[in-house]
């Protein structure tokens, strides 16, 4: 690199390789990232621009010239074509007019979809080129297959975990299910209890006898029990967990058919209330989709009396994983020294704040674990991990099984537990609109009230 004296452009060695981005040439100012036009530097290092300015009417300096050396304001014709119709300005489509005129539109042929063809013949959803699909790419892989680290990750692979035989059982009953449903008019579908449509799948309800079976597996997979165990029995807060075993909770399959498009990024809870499990039913399916996993100070929303200072406070996640808000344990709340600080909605916002962020449908661009998973291959995730499923860009079906593992206490109180209302829910996930309350009950508790209309402009 040339020593150039002061004010002066440096620009890179001719013998070296020019730099480029995407194939094309940059400027050789150093340090430039702008593309390269004439004489290998671009505008604002001196290129001079070759569009031609209107020069019909003096002082016209605002509009480049299109034809005849005018632009379309002095005289130029557009290079699109107007719509035909009487008094329309749209731009043609086909046949001379525009879409309200009678123009048809070319829809994408793939089964079910009602978006526009683009480039290729198909919608940008099914992979047309120069559009940007709807299916996300390009995402790394992370993993995990230590328990111990689920703290660290959010998740820890499993496999294996059900036998094939009983995989393909509830497969096919899941499959036959939803089929019916698709093929049912309006008033059947409500009729049919046991399969809902949910934001880009259908779930399909596992019947009893085979959520047993489910349970007693699982209760005897190694991975499943050490990863429980490192989540809910580890000693916190002086004193030990009363953790003592698990049971299956809310078995369910989910049925994304060819062609669906990706969730929204959520997360199942605000805290540990359990851990949820996803095995995969058939080969070749595309992994769950994860935002890389935050430790943070999410909130239980569970008031506990410190016997220290004798304030109500907010029991911390740890404390909450060892159960004993059921339990008459002597809870310490070690911070006497600070203030109680109970504000759950504050804390929603602060640990998934990023649900309201612009780019958050852009969020989960990793895989927890390997990008292609095989029946049997799963993820034992906690509640707070932020994640969706991918959609489904194959012909066939994509069958995972889902089902969440509730935490068993000894030495509870039948009273505490039957108060106890922070229990996982199904229908209740945290995502851009939960958060958005959150932050619209804060704002009524500090100002009095929403702000007026009339005051917003």
């Amino acid at each position: 690199m040339a020593v150039a004296e002061k004010g002066a452009i440096t620009t890179t060695d001719e013998h070296k390789t020019p730099k480029k981005r995407n194939g094309r040439r940059l400027c050789s100012v150093a340090e430039c990232q702008k593309f390269a036009q004439k004489g290998g530097i671009c505008v604002e290092h001196g290129a001079k621009q070759t569009r031609k300015i209107c020069s019909r009417v003096a002082g016209c300096t605002s509009s480049y010239a299109v034809q005849g050396g005018v632009c379309i304001a002095h005289g130029a014709k557009s290079v699109h074509p107007k719509c035909t119709s009487e008094g329309c300005s749209n731009t043609v489509v086909n046949g001379g007019v525009c879409v309200s005129h009678g123009a048809k539109r070319k829809m994408c042929p793939c089964e079910g979809c009602t978006n526009q063809a683009w480039r290729g013949g198909v919608c940008k959803g099914h992979g047309a080129k120069g559009g940007k699909s709807n299916q996300k790419t390009d995402a790394s892989e992370i993993r995990n297959k230590d328990s111990s680290m689920i703290d660290t990750d959010g998740f820890v692979e499993v496999s294996e975990t059900l036998p094939r035989s009983l995989m393909r059982n509830i497969q096919q009953k899941a499959e036959k299910k939803a089929a019916q449903y698709n093929n049912a008019d309006p008033e059947s579908r409500k009729r049919k209890r046991s399969v809902r449509e949910i934001s880009n799948a259908l779930e399909v309800d596992v019947p009893k006898g085979v959520k047993d079976q489910i349970e007693n597996e699982v209760k005897s997979c190694t991975k499943v029990n050490e990863t429980m165990q490192e989540v809910f029995g580890k000693e916190g807060g002086g004193g030990e967990s009363k953790y003592a075993g698990f049971e299956v909770k809310t078995p369910k399959v989910i049925v994304s058919e060819p062609g669906s498009n990706p969730q929204l990024p959520h997360a199942d809870d605000h805290c540990s209330t359990c851990l949820f499990c996803i095995v995969h039913l058939k080969d070749n399916q595309e992994s769950t989709r994860i935002e890389p996993y935050k430790s943070k100070k999410y909130p239980t929303d569970v008031y506990e009396k410190c016997e220290n200072c004798g304030c109500n406070k907010q029991l911390p996640d740890s404390d909450f994983r060892r159960g004993i808000h059921l339990t008459n344990e002597k809870w310490h709340c070690n911070d006497c020294d600070l203030p109680a600080c109970d504000d759950f909605d504050a804390g929603i916002i602060e640990s998934f704040g990023e649900l309201l962020d612009k780019k958050a449908p852009q969020l989960c661009n990793s895989y927890a674990g390997s990008k292609t998973q095989n029946s049997g291959d799963g993820v034992l995730c906690l509640p707070m991990l932020i994640h969706c499923g991918p959609g489904n860009s194959t012909e066939e079906s994509r069958c995972v099984l889902f089902f969440t593992l509730k935490p068993i206490y000894k030495d509870t109180v039948p009273k505490k537990v039957k108060e106890n209302v922070q229990q996982y829910e199904d229908d209740l996930q945290i995502h851009a609109s939960c958060v958005l309350d959150c932050q619209r009950k804060k704002y009524e508790r500090i100002h009095g009230g929403l702000p007026n209309k009339e005051h917003i402009k």
